[in-house]
């Protein structure tokens, strides 16, 4: 979008706040941040920015920290507007970095399988919690051998499996099994 002329691009569905980059004159904003899940355990969804924009004869931004606690969402304050805008700017130089990107999202892939897995399985809240904090997930490590890995990863990986599989799964969710 840059290339063809755009001035500011914002991408969003990252649900936390990402990072910023300046290219070829203009601002790429990855992720400004979440304003659904306020009781999630994680920092990262408490956080977000709002962007003012300004367009004179160039575009102007500013980065405005929100903070959220249960179903409200604030302006944040003091320390925290500090430590929103600092994180936000560390991000948007790390990503400068040779495989910065690529390699944090093989460890974010890493650490979210497991939790697919547990969904798969069926696993409810408390299942979950067990198998991961005090059974070092023996029982997701049972539930799955590498016959089963190799298959979700084909009918996810092989578009055609992959339609069928999200399409199955709206009849589904519209029927419930009804012939």
């Amino acid at each position: 979008m840059v290339e063809r002329g755009a001035n500011l691009v914002v991408c969003q569905h990252s649900h936390c706040i990402g990072c910023f980059e300046e290219y070829k004159d203009s601002t790429i904003v990855y992720g400004q941040g979440n304003f659904i899940f306020d009781n999630s355990d994680s920092d990262f969804w408490k956080t977000s920015l709002l962007i003012r924009i300004d367009i004179n004869d160039s575009v102007n931004i500013e980065y405005i920290p929100i903070v959220k606690n249960r179903n409200c969402v604030r302006l944040a304050t003091g320390q925290d507007i500090r430590d929103i805008i600092n994180a936000f700017q560390e991000r948007s130089q790390e990503i400068l970095q040779f495989a910065f990107v690529e390699r944090k999202y093989q460890e974010f892939a890493k650490d979210m399988l497991q939790s697919y897995l547990r969904q798969l399985a069926g696993f409810n809240k408390w299942t979950s919690r067990i198998d991961r904090y005090l059974l070092n997930s023996l029982l997701i490590k049972y539930k799955y051998n590498k016959k089963h890995i190799l298959a979700i990863q084909n009918y996810i990986g092989c578009e055609a499996h992959r339609e069928l599989l999200l399409q199955g799964l709206v009849l589904y969710e519209k029927f419930k099994w009804k012939a």
